[in-house]
C-alpha cells in the first residue's frame, strides 16, 4: 500500500499579480515534490466541506477526487491514487467590516491565496497507521449522501 504526504503550496497574499505568479509557482512546487497538480479539480472532484479559521481570517474549502469519495462511501483507508485538496481564502468583510458568513455560518469567500494538496501514493513517506486527514468525518458524510 502507498504513503500519504501532505504537500503544501502557500502563495504570498500580496496584488492580484503576483498573487497568481504565486499560485502558480506553488502548483509546480506540488508537481516537483511528488504529484501533478490536479488543474481541472472543480470539475472532477467533489466539494464536501467548508472550514472557517477565524484566528487567521481565512475560510478552507475542500475537494476529494472520486478515488477519496469511494473509499470514504465503502468506510476503506484512503489508497492510492486519493487525492484531498483545499482551497485557502480570504474573507469578505460584511457592512459592519465583520468577516461575512453564509446561511449556514460559513465565511464567505474573497481572494483566493493558497492550495494544500493531500495524496497517496508509491513515492509518499511512510504514514502507515493514519489517514493524517482532519476532515474523513465530513469527507465520509458527503460520500454517503
Amino acid at each position: 500500500m502507498g504513503k500519504m504526504i501532505v504537500l503544501a503550496a502557500v502563495m504570498a497574499a500580496a496584488t492580484p499579480l503576483s498573487q497568481a505568479a504565486s499560485i502558480e509557482a506553488g502548483k509546480a512546487k506540488v508537481a516537483q515534490v511528488c504529484a501533478a497538480f490536479p488543474e481541472n479539480y472543480r470539475q472532477g472532484f467533489v466539494r464536501y466541506h467548508a472550514a472557517n479559521f477565524p484566528e487567521s481570517k481565512q475560510v478552507k474549502v475542500y475537494y476529494a477526487n472520486e478515488v477519496a469519495i469511494r473509499a470514504a462511501k465503502n468506510g476503506t483507508r484512503l489508497p492510492d491514487g486519493a487525492i484531498i485538496l483545499s482551497e485557502i481564502y480570504t474573507v469578505k468583510l460584511d457592512d459592519k467590516l465583520e468577516l461575512a458568513k453564509d446561511a449556514r455560518g460559513i465565511f464567505v469567500p474573497n481572494a483566493l491565496v493558497s492550495h494544500a494538496v493531500m495524496a497517496r501514493g508509491a513515492c509518499h513517506k511512510p504514514q502507515d497507521e493514519v489517514n493524517f486527514l482532519f476532515t474523513m468525518k465530513e469527507l465520509t458524510d458527503a460520500a454517503r449522501r
